[in-house]
């Protein structure tokens, strides 16, 4: 419906100007605030033409204008002209449309572009919380409109799957032992256990200490960017556990991804 709009205020320039139709269509733009309007023409390239200043061009454009029916008015303000709609036959196109189309309202050919949709991004060995399901929810309206729109739309679950918070987690499971049930709710508890040691030992001055939490988390962290296998190992189950976790809750959701990638990729 705008676009219908757009062809037919560039359609009714052309006609008072001499400018072509699409050098019309492509210098309409939104307006820098919606307060002004719908869409704007600059007149800085017409300026040159008529010789004369941009703000006197959008006056002498708007009084030689014939407005199509769907445009209310046409306001000068300063070098631009500011169109606006015709709500109650804009809502009437708009609502006649879906009316008619029913779901396939919206749908166009596919289009070249891709685009890429990176959301939720919750953090390894860390629980789901209200922000995951914000950014979930937002992104995934995203995802459907956009591939209901005809776009090649790739969806990525940006995982904080990298860190030392990992340190943290292998500390506390060296110190009082992996948790009795795989889950991220052990993870979280051995993380709390080694960062509270952590805060103990830095009160005691013994956070660099060999054999310290501190220590014992970075010398973990520095093996797993050298792919030493125990600390590969120990991250993969971290990783295993928390995916099986969020999956859960993506099924609740009926949220799905064509990748998770995280920071480790």
């Amino acid at each position: 419906m705008k676009e219908e709009i757009r062809k037919k205020i560039a359609t009714a320039i052309a006609d008072a100007t001499e400018v072509p139709v699409e050098e019309c269509f492509s210098l309409l733009e939104a307006p820098k605030s919606s307060d002004h309007g719908d869409l704007a023409f600059p007149c800085f390239q017409l300026a040159r033409t008529w010789k004369t200043a941009p703000p006197v061009c959008a006056k002498t454009l708007r009084e030689k204008l014939q407005l199509p029916p769907e445009v209310e008015s046409a306001t000068e303000t300063g070098p631009f002209l500011n169109f606006r709609f015709h709500r109650a036959r804009y809502a009437t196109g708009v609502l006649t449309e879906i009316s008619t189309k029913q779901e396939r309202h919206g749908v166009e050919d596919r289009h070249a572009q891709t685009i890429i949709v990176e959301y939720s991004s919750p953090n390894i060995a860390k629980p789901f919380h209200v922000g995951h399901l914000r950014t979930t929810l937002i992104g995934n309206s995203l995802d459907r409109v956009l591939r209901h729109r005809g776009y090649n739309v790739i969806s990525i679950n940006h995982l904080g799957d990298w860190g030392t918070q990992f340190g943290f987690v292998w500390a506390g499971c060296k110190l009082w032992g992996k948790p009795e049930t795989d889950s991220v709710a052990g993870l979280v508890d051995r993380y709390i256990q080694a960062t509270t040691l952590k805060a103990e030992q830095e009160k005691e001055g013994k956070e660099s200490d060999e054999g310290s939490v501190n220590e014992m988390a970075r010398k973990y962290f520095l093996d797993l960017e050298n792919n030493v296998p125990y600390a590969r190992d120990f991250w993969q189950w971290c990783l295993d556990i928390s995916l099986e976790y969020f999956r859960t809750t993506y099924e609740r959701l009926n949220v799905r991804f064509d990748h998770y990638t995280g920071e480790s990729f």
